[in-house]
């Protein structure tokens, strides 16, 4: 609830470790620009692409290149229409 009128969150090329921990209960619903480019660039944001990221609804902005995380993208972003830009 303390986050729900966050509407952007960006750490990119900060020296982030551990997992992205989203979970589908998220209250990050106002959320629409997500920036973790190079985030953990020494491997230190590791872990998978969360599905979770699929219940941030009024997402625009993405941006996860150059970050440690791996694995496939998520279908549940192929359903986000607010989605401008992903990378």
């Amino acid at each position: 609830e303390k986050l729900g009128r966050l509407y952007e969150f960006n750490v990119a090329y900060n020296r982030l470790e551990g997992t992205l921990p989203l979970t589908e209960d998220n209250k990050l619903r106002e959320l629409w620009s997500l920036n973790l480019s190079g985030a953990g660039f020494d491997g230190g944001l590791t872990g998978t692409i969360p599905n979770a990221l699929g219940t941030l609804t009024n997402l625009f902005y993405l941006l996860l290149g150059g970050s440690s995380l791996s694995g496939t993208i998520p279908s549940s972003l192929a359903d986000m229409s607010s989605l401008i830009l992903m990378e």
